[in-house]
C-alpha cells in the first residue's frame, strides 16, 4: 500500500468523514426546497420527467444546465430508483470524488501528507460546502462544477489534454460560471506563463466551448418553456448601488461573501511558513484568476439577487484556493494542530445542516 495512506495523520481525515456523514442532516425533497435548495425543484422535475421533458416554465439559466439532471433521471430509470434517492447517491459519490481529486492534486504538487489531511478536513468539515449539498442533494450542479475545476487543475499538472477537454465540458454543462476557466487560460497565454497548452490547443478549447454553449442554448430554448436570462445576476449590484443602496446591508452582504473562507483564513494564519515564496506558475495563475471571477459573479448580482446564496456561490472555488494555500503553509507543533482540528469540528456544526445544535445564534443569521 502507498506509504501516503499509512501516515498516522490520515486518522484526522477518517474521523472527519465519519463525523460529517453521521452528524449531517438528510432532508426530504420538500424540506430541501425550504432550506436553501429552491433551485433544486427545477433540476428534480427535469430528472423526474426523463425521457420526456417538463412543460413547466423553467428559469433560463436552469434550463441551460438540463443535461446533468437529465442524466440523473436516466440513471434513476435504469436502476429503478427514486429520483431524489439517485440525486443523493450521486451527491455522495461526487463528494468523495472531489476529495480524492483534491488529495491527488496535492500529492502531485508534493505537499506533505499532514498538510493534505488537515486541508482535506477543512473541506469535509466546512459548514456550507459538503454539508449543504448532502443535506439537500438536488443542487448537484455545483458539485459537478467543483469537480470540473479540480479536474482541469490535475489535467494541466499531468499534461493530459483529453482529460482537460472532458473536464472543461463538464464545467460548461454544469454552470455558466465555467467561462472563468476560459478567461483564465487566455490570461495565462497573455502573461506568457503557459508551459502546457499551445495556441492550437487554446483555439480548440475556445471553439469547443463556443459550440457546446451554442448547442446547449439551442436545446434549452427548443425543449423548455423558459423565462428570459436573468441579467440582474451580473448587473444587480449596479442597480443596488445607485437606486437601493443601504450601507449596513451592503457591509453584511460583503461579510457573507467572505465568511465562507473564514476557516482557510484561520488555517493560513496558524500554519503559514515563516519564509515562503509564491510562484506565479500556470497552475496558481489559473486558480487565482478563475477564483476571482467565481467570487465576483455572485457579488455582481448584489444583495437583492444573490442574497444569502452568496456564501454557497463564492465557496465554489474554495477547494482550488486551498491548493494554492497548501504551498504556503507548513506542519506546526502538535498543540496548534489539535486546536485547529477542534475549531474545525465546532465550526462545522451549522444548525440547519447538522444534527448537533451549537453556536445557533451565530449561524441562524447566516
Amino acid at each position: 500500500m502507498d506509504n501516503f495512506f499509512n501516515n498516522k495523520n490520515i486518522n484526522i481525515l477518517y474521523i472527519s468523514l465519519f463525523f460529517f456523514f453521521l452528524s449531517n442532516k438528510y432532508f426530504l425533497l420538500s424540506e430541501s426546497l425550504h432550506y436553501g435548495a429552491a433551485d433544486g425543484y427545477f433540476y428534480n422535475i427535469i430528472a423526474e420527467n426523463f425521457p420526456e421533458f417538463p412543460r413547466e416554465e423553467i428559469n433560463y439559466h436552469y434550463a441551460q444546465r438540463f443535461l446533468v439532471p437529465y442524466f440523473i433521471g436516466f440513471l434513476s430509470k435504469i436502476f429503478f430508483l427514486n429520483t431524489f434517492l439517485m440525486f443523493r447517491i450521486i451527491t455522495v459519490l461526487l463528494i468523495l470524488s472531489i476529495l480524492a481529486l483534491f488529495i491527488k492534486i496535492n500529492k502531485r504538487l508534493e505537499i506533505k501528507p499532514e498538510i493534505i489531511f488537515i486541508s482535506s478536513s477543512i473541506l469535509v468539515l466546512h459548514p456550507y460546502l459538503f454539508r449543504f449539498y448532502l443535506a439537500t442533494s438536488t443542487i448537484i450542479i455545483d458539485l459537478f462544477f467543483i469537480l470540473s475545476f479540480l479536474g482541469i487543475i490535475i489535467s494541466v499538472i499531468d499534461k493530459n489534454k483529453i482529460n482537460l477537454y472532458l473536464f472543461i465540458f463538464i464545467g460548461l454543462i454544469s454552470r455558466q460560471t465555467s467561462l472563468a476557466f476560459l478567461i483564465a487560460f487566455i490570461f495565462i497565454f497573455i502573461s506568457k506563463n503557459n508551459k502546457f497548452l499551445k495556441y492550437k490547443d487554446l483555439f480548440f478549447i475556445l471553439l469547443m466551448s463556443t459550440i457546446v454553449l451554442i448547442i446547449i442554448n439551442k436545446l434549452a430554448n427548443n425543449i423548455f418553456v423558459s423565462k428570459d436570462f436573468p441579467y440582474q445576476a451580473v448587473t444587480g449590484i449596479i442597480y443596488y448601488l445607485f437606486f437601493n443602496f443601504n450601507l449596513i446591508n451592503f457591509i453584511i452582504f460583503i461579510f457573507f461573501a467572505l465568511f465562507g473562507f473564514f476557516s482557510i483564513f484561520v488555517y493560513y494564519f496558524l500554519f503559514k511558513k515563516k519564509k515562503s515564496n509564491f510562484f506565479f506558475n500556470e497552475i496558481n495563475i489559473f486558480i487565482l484568476i478563475s477564483a476571482i471571477i467565481i467570487i465576483l459573479q455572485p457579488i455582481m448580482g448584489g444583495p437583492i439577487i444573490s442574497g444569502k446564496n452568496i456564501i454557497r456561490l463564492t465557496i465554489l472555488c474554495l477547494p482550488a484556493i486551498l491548493i494554492v494555500i497548501n504551498s504556503q503553509v507548513e506542519s506546526k507543533f502538535s498543540l496548534t494542530k489539535k486546536i485547529f482540528i477542534i475549531f474545525l469540528f465546532l465550526f462545522s456544526l451549522h444548525p440547519t445542516f447538522s444534527n448537533i445544535k451549537y453556536f445557533i445564534q451565530l449561524f441562524v443569521s447566516l
